[in-house]
């Protein structure tokens, strides 16, 4: 709560920009004469969402997404399995896959992950949208709905897409930063999605710096000082590190430094 409290203001607007999206893509299908895009999106959707209502079966998901959350619930604490170092992957998003485990809902984790997916697409929908690349918008939707290796791990408790949901909006935050220079609140708020997509999974330190150097390189490119450039860094840094920190160090008590 203490990492969210500067970047507050900015995540409105990105909840709205998902929740928007539904509407922005009928108005565009019948502005195109597109009005079969949103029924096949619905049936494409339909057998994973099918799929993640059922029981779980694929090996990540029973042997550590599900099976390490439910034996912390057992014990009653966050603790290393003696059998189980798949331990060190489980993070930020397992958190919520706590109190759906609680109640017993067993399939409730990867309907979240496919909710997320579906937000992804049309966080990507909506983004392009406001942005004025309508045809853009609509490839991105499309292709996305067509992956289905993409959709195939929506349905399952793995956390990829909710990984890819935090980096595509973290980048919208440091894109929305760029055309607010005297503000540093969406540059705080990409720090967190980075943050907690480091806390998700730490494959997401790949992404970073290309993602940093982009925005430094752009923030050059406005016209803005060296040190304004760092000062930016800094506070990105500062506030991916406070989101990130606790996950590395639940790995560094329990199975030692990284």
């Amino acid at each position: 709560l203490i990492c969210l409290a500067p970047a507050w203001r900015t995540f409105p607007h990105l909840a709205r920009a998902a929740r928007d999206a539904v509407g922005s893509l009928l108005h565009t299908a019948r502005e195109r004469d597109l009005a079969w895009l949103p029924p096949l999106v619905a049936l494409v959707l339909t057998p994973f969402v099918l799929r993640a209502l059922l029981p779980p079966t694929d090996w990540d998901s029973l042997m550590y997404h599900l099976d390490i959350p439910s034996e912390w619930l057992a014990a009653a604490r966050i603790d290393l399995p003696g059998d189980n170092y798949h331990f060190i992957y489980v993070g930020l998003l397992h958190m919520l896959y706590l109190p759906l485990l609680a109640a017993g809902a067993l399939s409730a984790p990867a309907v979240l992950n496919l909710l997320l997916g579906v937000l992804l697409g049309f966080a990507m929908f909506e983004v392009m949208q406001q942005r004025g690349h309508a045809t853009a918008a609509l490839i991105a939707l499309i292709g996305l709905v067509s992956t289905t290796s993409l959709l195939l791990v929506a349905s399952t408790a793995r956390v990829d897409v909710a990984l890819a949901l935090l980096l595509f909006l973290a980048c919208v935050a440091l894109e929305t930063s760029l055309e607010s220079p005297r503000s540093p609140t969406w540059a705080a708020a990409a720090g967190v999605l980075l943050g907690c997509a480091v806390g998700v999974k730490f494959s997401a330190l790949a992404f970073l710096p290309g993602i940093l150097i982009a925005f430094a390189w752009s923030r050059r490119r406005t016209g803005s000082r060296w040190r304004r450039v760092f000062g930016e860094a800094a506070v990105i840094g500062l506030v991916l590190a406070a989101c990130a920190l606790p996950y590395v160090l639940k790995n560094a008590r329990f199975v030692g430094p990284p």
